[in-house]
């Protein structure tokens, strides 16, 4: 975008907090965000049989709703990577694996399962902390 040369609105300058750490209340409390998860995977998908055309865009919905519900608890200076994974109960295993490069002393994660007869559904929250 241009700037209009004429504007008479002077341009906000934010400065750098230079926090490199969170404040002890406002620290990732994965046991929280674990219930977020879960509440949100429970209440959408309570009484639900596996349909794999109606649950092709439901994880994507439900990984916004957990970011959305996150957010709105209070948890700042966070980046958010949420995802969600529904599998059929075919009588198969699976397994889940992720890897991730961040510092220990300030990001972290949470997960939660939901399970029903006809399916699984694993959502996952990962919380990078940003000054």
């Amino acid at each position: 975008m241009s700037k209009n040369c004429h504007s008479t609105i002077p341009e906000v300058v934010y400065q750098n907090t230079y926090k490199l750490s969170p404040d002890d209340a406002d620290r990732f409390c994965a046991r929280n965000i674990q219930q977020i998860i879960y509440s949100v995977l429970e209440s959408t998908l309570r009484d639900k049989e596996y349909d794999a055309k109606r649950f092709a865009n439901l994880g994507t919905q439900m990984a916004d709703q957990i970011k959305e519900r996150v957010k709105a608890s209070g948890l700042t200076r966070y980046k958010l990577v949420a995802y969600v994974n529904i599998v059929q109960n075919i009588g198969e295993g699976f397994q889940l694996v992720s890897r991730c490069l961040w510092d220990p002393e300030v990001d972290n994660f949470a997960s939660a399962t939901y399970e029903s007869k006809t399916f699984s559904a694993v959502g996952s929250l990962y919380a990078i902390y940003y000054e």
